[in-house]
């Protein structure tokens, strides 16, 4: 009696979108999150404290900062003056 063999499943493996960020190689420039992030974090900022001060919500500068949300250009000129940097230099480097 010889055996059957029965197919195995395959595998689906879900990766959650909050672990997937965009790679980019320093010679084509940052993305505006990590723009963001890297001002927010020379100035010993929480996102807690930029959120308050730019008024929006803490979930929401996570998200732009790790490229979920495109913030509005209200909210970048709060972003930037909450930072005390102008638009230029807060969107220095990035493509």
């Amino acid at each position: 009696m010889a055996l059957e063999r029965r197919p195995v499943p395959k595998r689906r493996i879900r990766i959650p979108s909050r672990a997937v960020e965009e790679v980019k190689l320093p010679s084509e420039g940052i993305t505006f999150g990590r723009r963001v992030r890297e001002l927010r974090e020379s100035k010993h900022m929480t996102q807690d404290e930029l959120a308050s001060g730019a008024g929006v919500q803490r979930p929401d500068v996570s998200k732009i900062e790790n490229g979920r949300s495109e913030p509005n250009l209200r909210t970048i000129r709060k972003i930037a003056r909450k930072l005390e940097v102008s638009l230029s230099e807060l969107f220095k480097g990035v493509d």
